[in-house]
């Protein structure tokens, strides 16, 4: 079996992740994983092939393949799901998301049928981010990493933190991440840094030990994000035993619960402004600043009941966030696929066990062969549709799946094969 994740059309968490995907499926027996499209027209096919991409707009015109499946990685980070989806989602032969709250966004708003949207959540590599205790310091060191832009909460995050640190040398706020869209979308954070000592804002790209080890020097994680489809940052610092205090909603909310982390109240409200158009207008949750304060406070007040928290946290996350349980559930996910071929899975096995010349025509007597096998599977002959979905023309008399047999079972393929 081949799994391919195109880099250039992974998106969000799964941009994030390809790698460790990639790393963890490259030692299963049977399984190559790669990060580009590797199965070429002109070379042999494998028994299966997936290709797993993010669903943005356009991409399913973009990404040419002959895999015999092309799974979607659906996360959105709002309420509402853009229109444009739909298009999107009709392409793909399932969906794979990393949380139940982005599966019920997709099903419950009509994107996807539930029996073909699967949870794999992301997982955590248990050799770089394990438990460890924390010795108490002089200085109680916050952190919170991630994008800075205005769905992850910075703004929030630093308009708490001004209200309990008294900048005298007790408290400081360490936030790591690249800054993202226009400087008025993170003037906040600029201002913050010139006018305190006590907030520190380190925009550089590091290698991956040295982010490792801000979790381990830290004492608190924060994230007051408006919205997350998963959290991977949130669940790693869980994994190292790192109390937690986050936004009691959304895909988190997959690992987090009161037991294992501090909630922050929030409401609904409808989002101004975005470095993203699509969210603008859309509903996400608004964090409370000053329940974020408080908890903040008690966390600093309290510190042995936060490290008992962060502790059930590191115990929780070994025992259900490992990326070997992650990668098992991918793999269970495809193979309820491979036992019941679909209409793309024919249209691939015609092209390479039929017409091994690409650049040849099928005899007459083929022609007329593979012509009957098409009606009678409910496949039509253009040869446009077979350059738009493969990117090659393959020759006058070629195959499309229609959108309404395209998910439909087939209990047999090519007659060729």
């Amino acid at each position: 079996m081949w799994i391919m994740f195109p880099a250039w059309h992974t998106m969000g968490s799964l941009r994030v992740t390809t790698d460790f995907f990639i790393e963890y499926l490259n030692k299963v027996e049977g399984v190559r994983a790669t990060n580009s499209i590797e199965v070429q027209m002109n070379s042999k096919i494998p028994d299966v092939a997936v290709i797993i991409h993010g669903i943005h707009k356009g991409c399913y015109k973009k990404i040419k393949s002959p895999a015999h499946y092309r799974v979607g990685y659906g996360v959105w980070e709002a309420a509402v799901v853009p229109k444009y989806y739909k298009q999107e989602c009709e392409t793909i032969d399932f969906m794979i998301t990393p949380s139940n709250w982005c599966k019920d966004l997709f099903v419950n708003q009509g994107f996807m049928p539930e029996d073909r949207v699967h949870i794999v959540p992301s997982g955590v590599n248990l050799d770089k981010f394990h438990y460890q205790e924390r010795p108490k310091r002089d200085t109680y060191t916050i952190f919170s990493n991630g994008w800075v832009q205005h769905r992850k909460g910075f703004d929030i995050l630093v308009e708490a933190f001004k209200k309990v640190s008294k900048d005298d040398g007790k408290m400081k706020l360490v936030i790591h991440g690249v800054n993202y869209g226009k400087i008025d979308q993170y003037k906040f954070l600029t201002d913050a840094i010139k006018e305190r000592s006590d907030i520190v804002w380190d925009a550089k790209q590091i290698p991956f030990d040295q982010v490792v080890q801000k979790y381990y020097d830290a004492d608190l994680y924060i994230k007051s994000h408006r919205c997350e489809g998963f959290d991977l940052t949130t669940l790693e610092a869980m994994a190292t035993g790192l109390p937690v205090i986050v936004t009691g909603w959304s895909g988190n909310m997959d690992f987090c619960n009161n037991d294992n982390s501090y909630l922050i109240k929030y409401k609904m409200q409808k989002v101004l402004k975005s470095e993203n158009r699509d969210m603008v207008g859309n509903m996400q949750a608004e964090p409370d600043v000053d329940h974020l304060a408080d908890l903040i406070k008690h966390c600093y007040e309290n510190r042995d009941e936060a490290l008992n928290k962060g502790r059930i946290a590191a115990q929780y996350v070994a025992d259900n966030f490992r990326w070997e349980q992650s990668i098992e559930k991918l793999l269970n996910a495809i193979n309820l696929y491979i036992d019941k071929p679909t209409a793309r899975q024919i249209v691939t096995t015609i092209i390479y066990t039929f017409k091994k010349e690409l650049d040849r025509l099928p005899k007459p007597k083929e022609l007329e062969k593979w012509t009957e096998f098409c009606k009678q599977n409910g496949l039509k002959d253009l040869d446009a549709a077979v350059k738009n979905e493969y990117g090659v023309g393959v020759g006058r008399d070629n195959v499309e799946v229609e959108k309404k047999t395209r998910h439909r079972n087939v209990s047999h393929l090519s007659p060729y094969a």
